[in-house]
């Protein structure tokens, strides 16, 4: 049994108001909804109200957001760690060598390991949110703020950054600047993770756009 204009319309009203922030999220929900109703509908004896009720009670629409970004930010960290560990494999690998050559030269070149680091984690942050706004601002046709696939990777990956700066800032400053080479390590790992992401983000872009450009 297929519902009737009005009837969608008022489950999409509803889904409008439970705080839900992604539109794909909203389609989903929205569909999912829709068919549940419409199977209630035509196998049980209940009218369109109490079968959206009842529909509305089993699927829960905030849990199903929760679990939908939880499952996408478990499934970045696993696609960045790919993308690092194939970094060092066939035509990427020249990219791994950047990387660690940049934090070897960062660190023997300075005289002042304590503002390097500062000033290394503020580019670091810098280049995240310059590729952040490039992103978002130049292809807001494609309404990136609004789509979970993309914006779950972003938060995946800025939080991390800025996590790891942030108490490598607070905690280990000090031991860093008096061992160079744990340093270089650090300094090294960290290129190839924003190399990485960056990677990651670009292939979660190219898919959001095909897929927009698509519908």
């Amino acid at each position: 049994m297929k519902l009737a204009h009005y009837q969608i319309e008022h489950i999409r009203e509803y889904i409008d108001r439970q705080s839900i922030w992604y539109d794909d999220i909203k389609s989903e929900l929205l569909d999912h909804i829709i068919c549940n109703v419409e199977h209630r509908m035509a196998t049980s004896d209940i009218k369109f109200v109490e079968a959206a009720a009842l529909a509305i009670e089993e699927i829960n629409p905030s849990a199903i957001q929760k679990e939908r970004l939880k499952v996408e930010h478990i499934a970045t960290f696993k696609e960045v760690y790919q993308e690092i560990i194939g970094l060092f494999s066939g035509t990427k690998i020249y990219l791994a060598v950047v990387a660690i050559l940049a934090g070897v030269l960062l660190t023997t070149v300075s005289n002042d390991l304590e503002e390097t680091l500062r000033l290394f984690s503020t580019m670091a942050l810098t280049a995240l949110f310059v590729n952040f706004f490039a992103r978002t601002y130049f292809n807001r046709k494609f309404k990136p703020l609004y789509n979970s696939f993309f914006m779950s990777r972003l938060n995946t990956v800025y939080t991390s950054a800025l996590l790891s700066t942030s108490l490598v800032g607070l905690l280990l400053t000090d031991w860093l600047v008096q061992n160079p080479v744990a340093l270089i390590i650090y300094i090294s790992t960290f290129n190839l993770y924003l190399i990485a992401s960056f990677r990651v983000l670009n292939r979660t872009f190219n898919k959001l756009r095909n897929h927009v450009a698509y519908r």
